[in-house]
């Protein structure tokens, strides 16, 4: 199961694998810096990947299993 590429956004929380969150830090370039926590949430948010090893937006989208929550700003029923 994967979610599609439109929905990775910054601040977007997203389901992973091995109940673990992943939280987008940051989109360069095409890659995704991001961070990862157990789904409880307890434990405080860590490095999900080294710098040199970010992965594409693509490969970050198909690896997750759906969207947990984003920000605000990306809501789909802002007025015009």
């Amino acid at each position: 199961m994967s979610i599609p590429v439109p929905e990775v956004v910054l601040d977007g929380v997203y389901a992973a694998p091995d109940r673990r969150e992943r939280i987008v830090r940051d989109i360069v370039n095409g890659k995704v810096v991001f961070d990862v926590r157990d789904v409880d949430g307890e434990a405080p948010w860590s490095p999900g990947h080294s710098l040199d090893d970010m992965p594409l937006i693509e490969d970050f989208a198909d690896e997750c299993l759906a969207v947990t929550s984003k920000p605000d700003r990306y809501s789909s029923h802002d007025t015009v």
